[in-house]
């Protein structure tokens, strides 16, 4: 299974089941990302590929340009393959 496969085959409404603390809250992943984006704000950093100055048909030239493995993928746990990349960096 791919991340987006894992992604895909999953509510994420649901997920995760348990919560995490950060900062001494308990708060679900989707508060933590809030957060993490919050900082990056507040310390002037960009948030977005847009950002930064990527536009779409950048997007090429971005999957092109990642680490993949002899076996075309990045990640351990979850392997990560270039149209799972492509459709990472669509989000983002």
């Amino acid at each position: 299974d791919t991340a987006i496969d894992f992604i895909l085959s999953h509510d994420l409404n649901e997920l995760p089941m348990e919560k995490t603390v950060v900062d001494g809250d308990n708060v679900y992943i989707n508060e933590v990302i809030n957060r993490l984006e919050e900082f990056f704000i507040s310390l002037g950093m960009p948030s977005s590929l847009e950002e930064l100055g990527y536009r779409e048909e950048d997007l090429d030239y971005l999957v092109s340009n990642v680490d993949y493995n002899k076996d075309g993928y990045v990640g351990n746990y979850v392997k990560i393959y270039k149209e799972d990349v492509r459709k990472i960096y669509l989000g983002c």
